[in-house]
């Protein structure tokens, strides 16, 4: 579904061959390594199985110096009107 949604937000960047959309786990990325010079993860943490092979796939894929940001929920909304406060969280990546 999200796969779906995504496709269709994006669909004129896709077209450009500016985007694409790819359904993976974080435990296994369809990526090289060094690949991405930045890494963003929002409300995924908490969905993760393995955190630490989750990490070490994570920096697999970023490049030397590269930053991977992620941004959660720190603790469950319990009523619509309770305010958004994201828990934030960034690391650079070390130089190999």
């Amino acid at each position: 579904m999200m796969v779906e949604i995504a496709s269709q937000r994006n669909r004129p960047l896709i077209e450009a061959a500016r985007a694409e959309v790819i359904l993976a786990t974080v435990e296994s990325l369809p990526f090289a390594d060094n690949f991405f010079d930045k890494v963003l993860c929002v409300h995924v943490l908490y969905f993760w199985k393995d955190f630490d092979v989750s990490l070490r796939e994570i920096a697999r894929v970023l490049k030397p110096g590269a930053d991977w940001d992620s941004c959660s929920e720190p603790r469950p909304i319990r009523r619509p009107s309770h305010r958004f406060r994201p828990k934030s969280t960034a690391f650079r990546s070390s130089p190999k």
